[in-house]
């Protein structure tokens, strides 16, 4: 399923570091790719009606928007 709905994460590999439920979000730390990556907080409106492959897949891809965010503020 990842592949065909999130290409972007086609290629990454993925490892959970932290996953918590944490009031009305989550709060979820992944290494992608063997790299840790600073933990997120994703409002749980955001996801509550997602099947759980498909929650995992959307927060792989906000892991995905962290790296990036990461990789630009060390460029700058």
């Amino acid at each position: 399923m990842e592949g065909t709905y999130h290409p972007e994460l086609a290629g990454h590999r993925f490892e959970i570091m932290c996953l918590k439920d944490v009031g009305e979000m989550w709060y979820a730390q992944f290494a992608v790719d063997g790299r840790p990556y600073p933990a997120f907080f994703e409002p749980k409106s955001n996801v509550h009606h997602m099947p759980e492959d498909e929650f995992l897949a959307y927060m792989k891809c906000q892991s995905l928007t962290m790296c990036c965010y990461v990789d630009q503020v060390a460029q700058a």
